[in-house]
């Protein structure tokens, strides 16, 4: 059977000295520790290694992406913008959480609070 998933090439960096930026020595070598991981596009293994990434490595670059041709081979692709973006939203911590039914009301209610609270203090101000 042939495989019809891309390879996806990613450099990924540790921090050095507990500084989560690439730095460099003055001959413009990298002095953090990185590796070249290849996964296999959009399978289990690409999902759960971009769900625990985060824990050992502070940046991840994709450098290359090598896709599968009719023959059996795989060919380099020359556009891989939208595999970096992809990397990038994956990579992006999930700041929106779904409420729960409860925590909706409890919104909801505050809400209600907070407004009949403003309303109450400016009435007694225009009153004054």
């Amino acid at each position: 059977m042939q495989n019809t998933k891309s390879i996806v090439h990613l450099r990924v960096y540790r921090p050095h000295n507990n500084e989560a930026r690439v730095l460099k020595d003055e001959n413009g070598n990298i002095l953090n520790e990185n590796h070249l991981v290849k996964i296999e596009h959009n399978s289990f293994e690409w999902l759960k290694y971009f769900k625990n990434v985060n824990v050992f490595y502070f940046k991840v670059e994709v450098e290359k992406v090598l896709k599968p041709t009719k023959d059996g081979k795989y060919e380099e692709l020359k556009d891989i913008a939208s595999y970096k973006k992809e990397v990038e939203d994956l990579l992006k911590p999930k700041t929106k959480v779904e409420q729960t039914p409860e925590q909706k009301r409890i919104a909801e209610l505050e809400a209600k609070l907070d407004a009949l609270v403003n309303e109450k203090t400016t009435a007694k101000k225009t009153k004054s």
